[in-house]
């Protein structure tokens, strides 16, 4: 990856992470917890959203693949905090809350599709290249944290189909899941494969 293109899709990445942060913080505010906007976390500044392990890492990892010393990207943005006791329809609001940062993912993407889409073609390659890349990392995000597999978003799909018993089981036991993850990623990419090359070339036109 050029460095130009290297500086683009970095900053790119922590705007979407910033978004997808922040749409959680937002929607857990208008529900009724105002605990992650009183910490500054309704922000497109990446720093108020900044892990300092997953953020980090996401970063080294990306500098590092663009030199083609890591065959992988991975990492994740400061959880946002919602206090459940404080919404106003906890189990409804708490899957609101957890889906609605895929779905700003999938905006952005949107977003970045129509720029591409609308960019004259004697653009510079390496934005056009660059935006491509933004469509499918936003695609990737969202498709990725809509697997209902804890700790991802989409794990809170399970309170829709498990008891409250069965579903703190689950949440107590998150850890585990994680080798299920891996095994996705590493064995059965396709699962999620298939559904972001889909949507990102429809986004892409």
């Amino acid at each position: 990856m050029p460095f130009g293109e290297l500086i683009i899709v970095i900053f790119g990445i922590l705007f979407s992470l910033s978004i997808h942060e922040s749409a959680h913080a937002w929607l857990a505010d208008r529900a009724g917890d105002p605990t992650a906007h009183q910490e500054g976390r309704i922000s497109l500044n990446p720093v108020n959203h900044w892990d300092p392990v997953g953020t980090t890492l996401l970063v080294g990892l990306l500098i590092l693949s663009s030199i083609g010393l890591s065959p992988f990207i991975f990492g994740w943005g400061k959880p946002v905090p919602v206090v459940q006791s404080n919404l106003n329809h906890p189990k409804n609001d708490q899957i609101r809350i957890a889906i609605f940062g895929p779905i700003s993912n999938l905006l952005v993407a949107l977003a970045f599709g129509l720029l591409f889409r609308y960019l004259p073609l004697s653009s510079s390659p390496i934005l056009l290249e660059s935006l491509i890349l933004l469509v499918s990392i936003n695609v990737t995000l969202a498709i990725f944290n809509l697997l209902p597999i804890p700790p991802l978003d989409g794990s809170n799909l399970l309170a829709l189909v498990l008891s409250e018993s069965q579903y703190e089981v689950v949440l107590r036991n998150w850890q585990y899941f994680i080798l299920i993850i891996m095994g996705i990623v590493w064995f059965f990419p396709i699962i999620i494969e298939y559904p972001i090359h889909v949507i990102t070339n429809l986004i892409l036109g």
